[in-house]
């Protein structure tokens, strides 16, 4: 997390400018009606705590959807190539509901580096 510079420091200009930049960028990637609630908050880092909380939610019964389809799937007469590319996109969706963590030792960065060469 980059930390909000203050006006009279040297890089509050470019830091100002990022700001504005992400702050487009997610005003943008939202619908009409979430950028109408989000348009006033000052910091990206607000907006995306914001929308973090609004939308971080366990959805536990699509997680267990995965689950069974990972234990029911076979390969069957798909070819290797196939078969797991089904498996890595049901792998990579189950992924995405884990919780966030957050690291203040260093230890996260090793384990996603790790993750990232499996």
């Amino acid at each position: 997390m980059i930390c909000k510079a203050d006006i009279d420091d040297i890089s509050y200009r470019s830091w100002s400018r990022c700001n504005n930049m992400v702050m487009s960028w997610i005003i943008h990637a939202v619908s009409k009606e979430i950028a109408e609630s989000i348009m006033y908050i000052d910091y990206g880092r607000d907006v995306w705590d914001d929308l973090h909380e609004r939308f971080q939610q366990s959805n536990e019964p699509r997680s267990f959807q995965i689950k069974q389809q990972l234990r029911s799937l076979s390969q069957g007469s798909s070819d290797v190539s196939g078969y797991f590319t089904k498996l890595k996109a049901l792998w990579d969706e189950l992924k995405d509901f884990r919780p966030v963590s957050t690291c203040t030792c260093g230890g996260l960065k090793d384990l996603m580096c790790f993750e990232v060469e499996e």
